[in-house]
């Protein structure tokens, strides 16, 4: 198979015969409550950042910017021809009152160092040509900006019921690519006057952001604190930065070669038509290329 760009979605699939029926168009396409959540999620933070409402704490402000972000999103899916589930409209007014609770609380908890940083960009294009011979990886950003130390910083919203470990976000494609592009790749930045394809060349600080874990704790817990100490939480407190704020160290000199090399492996599968499955007890029900994946017992 031929290809000019790899995406992210291409390489944390996990299964890559969904990769295949994707490409071949075999799939049926369904706004589920996780990709809703998701994608409003996101819009959410995107306008929170874009319009610098960090300090602002006006009546119904989360409200407003969360049924704007909807309004977005459904707009999108229906250009896609993506169909909103019974689930999500059946259950839209808590799914949307939790996407603004998680908003105010993201104001909250970074207000104070998104006021010190600058924002470069939201849903930020990014193209790193990681081989001769190779597709370009091809991505967006949620959110790239620069700390008060002039740090280059990669975000990544995510909505999601299970926390990251460690051990997973040390060996996540996703993260490892744009760590990558930021030394290696090109950006296509909007400075309000042209939009280039820049590259910048830098090290980067890439963090998974957790959004779930603004909630409040819902019940009596004990675990770290943000200084590594183990500390007694009770129901409704604040849970640390630390379970919301993941940061992914990487070491320029031995993590790019690493990561290049597992982006090849991948890449010269799908050019090698190689897409194996990877069934999952609960991820091959909710698929939408299930009905057209191949079974081994009788088809109903």
């Amino acid at each position: 198979m031929k290809l000019k760009e790899i995406h992210s979605s291409d390489l944390t699939a996990s299964c890559m015969k969904y990769v295949q029926l994707r490409f071949a168009g075999k799939t049926r396409p369904a706004a589920t409550t996780a990709l809703f959540r998701g994608l409003v999620s996101g819009e959410a933070m995107r306008l929170l950042h874009e319009r610098h409402l960090h300090g602002k704490q006006e009546p119904d402000l989360y409200s407003a910017l969360v049924q704007e972000s909807c309004d977005l999103v459904r707009k999108t899916l229906a250009s896609e021809g993506r169909a909103i589930t019974e689930a999500v409209e059946k259950n839209m007014s808590e799914i949307l009152s939790d996407i603004g609770e998680v908003a105010e609380n993201y104001r909250k908890r970074f207000a104070a160092k998104f006021e010190r940083w600058t924002l470069l960009g939201c849903e930020v294009p990014v193209r790193w040509k990681f081989a001769p011979r190779m597709p370009e990886f091809a991505s967006h950003i949620d959110c790239l900006l620069r700390d008060e130390h002039g740090q280059l910083v990669v975000l990544d919203w995510k909505y999601r019921d299970q926390s990251p470990t460690y051990h997973y976000l040390s060996r996540n494609m996703q993260f490892a690519c744009y760590y990558a592009s930021c030394l290696e790749g090109r950006f296509l930045l909007n400075d309000g006057l042209t939009t280039e394809w820049t590259h910048i060349g830098e090290e980067s600080r890439c963090v998974w952001v957790h959004l779930p874990n603004l909630f409040p704790f819902g019940r009596a817990t004990v675990c770290e604190n943000d200084r590594g100490m183990e500390t007694q939480y009770k129901k409704g407190d604040e849970r640390p930065i630390r379970m919301t704020w993941r940061e992914i160290e990487y070491s320029r000199h031995t993590a790019v070669e690493d990561i290049r090399a597992e982006l090849m492996m991948r890449a010269r599968m799908i050019q090698r038509d190689v897409f194996p499955k990877n069934p999952d007890p609960i991820g091959c029900s909710l698929c939408e290329a299930e009905s057209f994946c191949t079974r081994f017992d009788t088809v109903l």
